[in-house]
C-alpha cells in the first residue's frame, strides 16, 4: 500500500511529503491549477517529461530518443512551458546552431483543488 502524501506550502516552496511507516521522503514540487493538469492526458508529454527526468535535454534529442517529428515535441514543450511545469535550463553551441535545453522546474506536481 502507498504511503501518506501531503503538500506543504512554505516560504521557499512547496514540497510533496510522503511519509511511508518511519520513512519520510520530502520532494520539491510546484503547485499549478487543476485547468493545467490537461498536459498530463497526453501519452506523448508524459514521455518527453520522463526524458527530462534525467536532466536538461533540447527537442531535437528528445526526438531522436522518442523516434518522433521535432515540432511535435516543441509542440508539447511549448504548452509545458506555458504550463510553469519545465524552463529553459540553458542554451549551448552544436555545429552551427543553438540549442535550447529544458528542464523540469520540480520533480513533482501538485494541484491545488480547493
Amino acid at each position: 500500500m502507498a504511503g501518506k502524501k501531503q503538500v506543504l506550502q512554505e516560504e521557499n516552496g512547496c514540497h510533496l511529503v510522503e511519509v511511508n511507516g518511519r520513512e519520510k521522503t520530502i520532494c520539491p514540487t510546484i503547485l499549478v491549477s487543476p485547468e493545467k493538469l490537461n498536459i498530463f492526458g497526453s501519452e506523448l508529454s508524459i514521455k518527453i517529461l520522463r526524458e527530462m527526468a534525467y536532466g536538461p535535454i533540447c527537442a531535437m534529442d528528445i526526438a531522436r530518443n522518442l523516434g518522433e517529428h521535432e515540432q511535435k515535441i516543441y509542440y508539447h514543450i511549448n504548452k509545458m512551458k506555458r504550463a510553469g511545469i519545465i524552463e529553459l535550463a540553458r542554451e549551448e553551441k552544436r555545429s552551427r546552431m543553438t540549442a535550447k535545453l529544458f528542464s523540469l522546474v520540480a520533480p513533482a506536481v501538485s494541484a491545488r483543488l480547493v
